[in-house]
């Protein structure tokens, strides 16, 4: 199962964010957007350019990802600290 924190940009568009799968060394996370599909997502831009957001306004990704993606999601509100940096030195990218 995979920890997810939807959230929403200042141009409307909704995005999974997985906290604990680094996709690069500067420790970036994996993302997933409808319009883009995947790619990564900075922490500084998560937290400058996103707000949370409902589940009526990502439900419709969530069925996305589990559906055609095969992804089990948790949804979860905030990344722990910890164990994304656990996840960080143990990625071998």
């Amino acid at each position: 199962m995979e920890k997810v924190i939807f959230r929403k940009e200042k141009n409307g568009s909704i995005i999974a964010v997985f906290p604990y799968i680094i996709s690069d060394p500067d420790g970036n996370v994996l993302c997933y957007a409808s319009h883009e599909g995947h790619g990564s997502i900075s922490w500084d831009y998560y937290i400058s350019n996103t707000r949370p957001c409902k589940e009526a306004e990502f439900k419709e990704l969530e069925e996305q990802l589990e559906d055609h993606y095969g992804y089990s999601l948790e949804i979860v509100q905030r990344r722990d600290y910890d164990a994304y940096m656990k996840a960080w030195k143990e990625t071998t990218l």
